[in-house]
C-alpha cells in the first residue's frame, strides 16, 4: 500500500541544534508509516512551505501553532494561519493537532483562544499527552476527536554517549530552559525564607531566556545553591541527574501540561517531584514520581526517601516509546477513516 504523505508543523528541521527535539521525535517516529512531506529544509516562513503541497499532502500536523500570534510579525502570521486552516479545510484534508498546554505559556490573548477555539471545534484528531486535557477540550467541544497518548519517551541510549563516574553531589536539581512560567524565581524565595530548605544543595542550570532573569535568580539564591546560565549537553545531563538526589520541576504557571525536561529526567532513571498537574499527576498515580501541592511539602517528601515503583517505571517506558506512539496513531487513523 502506498504511503499517504503528511505535513508537520513547525517543520522537522527547525527543532535541531539545541531546541525542543519534540518535533524530530515526531517526525522520525511517522516516517515509518508517512512520507514526511516538508522533511527538506525549506527558506522563508515555514508556514509558506505547504502551499505546493497542498493537493497531493493527506494530513496536516500542527503542533503549538496556536500560539503563533506571540511570535515576530505575530498579527500577520495569525491571520495567515486561519487562512492556511481554511484553505485546508477547503480541500478535504485532515487535520492533527496535539494540545500541549492548557494555553501558550507566555500570553492567552484573544488570538490565541479564537485560534484554539477553532482548532478543537475543527480538527479531525486532537492528540493529547495527558488526561488533564480531555476536560478542557470537552468544556469547549464535546464531541472533540480525542486520542490520548502519554508523551513519548526516548530509549535512553539515544540520550547519552557515554557513562562516566560522578563525584558532585545534590539534594536537588532543577534544569531545562529557564523562563518566568518554570517558577524558578518563586521557589528561589521560598528557600530564602525556609531556614530548612537553605541547608539543601541545589543546582540549577540551564538556559537563561535574558540576562535580566538570571541576574535576579543570581540575586535571590542562598549560598547553597548554584546556578549556571548554559545550554546543556545529553552527557553531561546524564551526569548532572546521577550526581543528583532528586530532581525538581518547581513550575507555578498556570499554563503547563507536558514538559519535555520531565520525560528526559524519567529516562534517566531519577527520582523527580514536580507540581501536582497534568502529566506530572498522570505519573503520580502510577506511583513513578512525586508531586507537590504547595512548595511547603518538597521538603517532607525529600526527609522521608519514599520510593516509587521502580518495576512499574520501566515497564511504564516499554509502553510509551516513540514507535508504539507511531503505530497508535497510525492504526487510530486508518480505523476511523481519517
Amino acid at each position: 500500500m502506498k504511503k499517504k504523505s503528511i505535513f508537520i508543523y513547525p517543520s522537522p528541521h527547525a527543532t535541531t541544534g539545541g531546541n525542543n527535539p519534540y518535533i524530530k521525535d515526531l517526525s522520525d517516529a511517522l516516517e515509518d508509516y508517512y512520507i514526511i512531506i516538508n522533511k527538506k529544509k525549506t527558506s522563508g516562513f515555514k508556514l509558506f512551505s505547504f502551499i505546493p503541497k497542498l493537493i497531493k499532502c493527506d494530513y496536516f500536523f500542527f503542533n503549538w501553532i496556536e500560539s503563533i500570534s506571540s511570535k515576530k510579525y505575530g498579527t500577520i502570521k495569525y491571520h495567515l494561519a486561519f487562512c492556511f486552516l481554511y484553505l485546508i479545510k477547503r480541500f478535504n484534508k485532515k487535520i492533527i493537532w496535539t494540545h500541549h498546554n492548557k494555553q501558550p505559556h507566555n500570553k492567552n490573548t484573544y488570538k490565541t483562544k479564537k485560534l484554539s477555539n477553532w482548532l478543537i471545534n475543527n480538527v479531525h484528531l486532537i492528540i493529547t499527552h495527558t488526561t488533564a486535557s480531555k476536560p478542557i477540550l470537552e468544556k469547549i467541544n464535546p464531541k472533540a476527536p480525542i486520542l490520548f497518548f502519554f508523551h513519548p519517551i526516548k530509549p535512553l541510549s539515544k540520550l547519552i554517549s557515554s557513562r562516566k563516574e560522578s563525584h558532585s553531589s545534590y539534594d536537588i536539581l532543577i534544569w531545562g530552559s529557564m523562563t518566568p512560567y518554570k517558577g524558578l524565581i518563586e521557589f528561589l524565595k521560598y528557600v530564602k525564607k525556609e531556614k530548612t530548605m537553605q541547608e539543601l544543595k541545589i543546582k540549577v542550570i540551564g538556559k537563561f531566556i535574558n540576562k535580566d532573569f538570571y541576574s535576579r535568580a543570581k540575586e535571590i539564591a542562598c549560598k547553597n545553591t548554584e546556578i549556571t546560565d548554559t545550554f546543556i549537553k545529553n552527557d553531561d545531563l546524564y551526569q548532572l541527574h546521577k550526581s543528583s538526589e532528586y530532581i525538581l520541576f518547581p513550575y507555578s504557571g498556570n499554563s503547563v501540561l507536558n514538559s519535555g525536561a520531565l520525560i528526559d529526567s524519567l529516562v534517566y532513571g531519577s527520582k523527580i517531584i514536580g507540581p501536582n498537574i497534568g502529566a506530572f499527576h498522570d505519573l503520580e498515580k502510577e506511583n513513578i514520581i512525586f508531586t507537590y501541592n504547595s512548595y511547603s511539602e518538597i521538603k517532607d517528601i525529600l526527609t522521608k526517601q519514599t520510593q516509587t515503583d521502580t518495576n512499574n517505571t520501566e515497564k511504564f517506558k516499554s509502553e510509551h516509546t516513540w514507535s508504539i506512539f507511531a503505530s497508535k496513531l497510525y492504526d487510530n487513523l486508518n480505523n476511523k477513516g481519517i
